[in-house]
């Protein structure tokens, strides 16, 4: 399969080629993969792989040049923010040191795929690559080993074009990233927040909050690593809701089967940058949506957040492992 296509068409993110390969084959991945790594190797072209390991391994066997390329770990990490982290870092190296393309190649965890839960956090994401990569001549195939259909439709709309055994094809389901994001249903769990709360407190003690998260993430059945992880992210949100958001913040907390919503509002505008937080913020970044959104992100497994006129909500969800 040639790999070579036109120019990108109207809809495409300036500077980026975020392209998904859809196989049904461990044979056909490889069919297209492997040519396009010893592409890049042919012409001096940087590549960064993150898949998963025993995948991985096979890759790394069959490209002509292996040492041409960052194998980086995170291929089977099913939180998105932490398995594309050290994968941005390496692009963005390539290129302050001068690359003038970088090719990527990575995957989404298969148990990821298989239910709303796992799969909504990578969704979102591949949306937002396309905002994180728009201007930055990166080419990147996401690899999908025969994709349930409700992912292959949300594949359709988070990449301009699609790799498929006959060749590559435009998506005409392409949805701006924006758009992508405003238009994704409520999980279940989000859809507690439409009843009485188990928590509530009003401009709590961060003392006292973060022992009313750990008892809703116990009552959830919650391990103490996770439960930690919570903890942590709700109190980052909360702190950014007293440094930067308007009086009063509102935390509210549900709990059901093994599961838990917490919900942080403030009477403030907030931020309106739905992709905030996606990638590890700039060591000195300190405001609101930078380091502390991204933690959240890191430690829960969906962070959300919408601005009204009365004010600005950011929701956390996880599920029991």
């Amino acid at each position: 399969m040639t790999l070579r296509r036109a120019a990108s068409s109207a809809s495409s993110p300036p500077g980026c080629r975020h392209d998904a390969g859809i196989f049904s084959s461990t044979s056909d991945l490889l069919a297209t993969v492997v040519p396009f790594l010893d592409e890049a190797a042919e012409f001096g072209i940087p590549a960064v792989v993150r898949l998963g390991a025993d995948l991985a391994a096979v890759v790394r066997e069959r490209v002509s040049s292996p040492e041409c390329a960052v194998f980086v770990e995170g291929g089977d990490v099913a939180n998105p923010v932490l398995a594309t982290r050290t994968m941005t870092e390496s692009v963005a190296q390539h290129l302050r040191g001068g690359a003038g393309q970088v090719r990527v190649v990575a995957c989404v965890p298969r148990p990821s795929q298989s239910s709303a839960e796992g799969w909504e956090p990578w969704a979102r994401m591949e949306a937002a690559l396309n905002r994180t990569f728009a201007q930055l001549p990166v080419w990147g195939i996401c690899c999908y080993a025969a994709p349930p259909a409700g992912v292959v439709a949300d594949i359709h709309a988070t990449h301009t074009g699609v790799l498929r055994a006959g060749g590559w094809q435009p998506s005409r389901e392409y949805v701006e990233p924006e758009l992508f994001m405003a238009g994704r249903a409520l999980l279940p769990v989000e859809e507690l927040a439409e009843t009485p709360p188990s928590l509530a407190m009003i401009d709590p003690h961060p003392g006292l909050a973060r022992e009313g998260v750990r008892r809703l993430t116990e009552r959830a059945g919650f391990g103490t690593g996770q439960a930690d992880d919570l903890v942590l992210a709700v109190n980052e949100i909360l702190s950014n809701g007293f440094v930067h958001g308007i009086a009063p913040v509102l935390l509210c907390g549900w709990v059901t089967d093994g599961e838990v919503l917490f919900t942080v509002r403030d009477a403030g505008g907030g931020i309106t940058n739905p992709f905030t937080g996606m990638t590890a913020p700039d060591k000195d970044h300190d405001r609101m949506g930078g380091h502390g959104l991204w933690l959240a992100r890191v430690c829960a497994d969906l962070v959300g957040f919408a601005s009204a006129p009365d004010g600005f909500t950011v929701r956390l969800t996880a599920r029991a492992r």
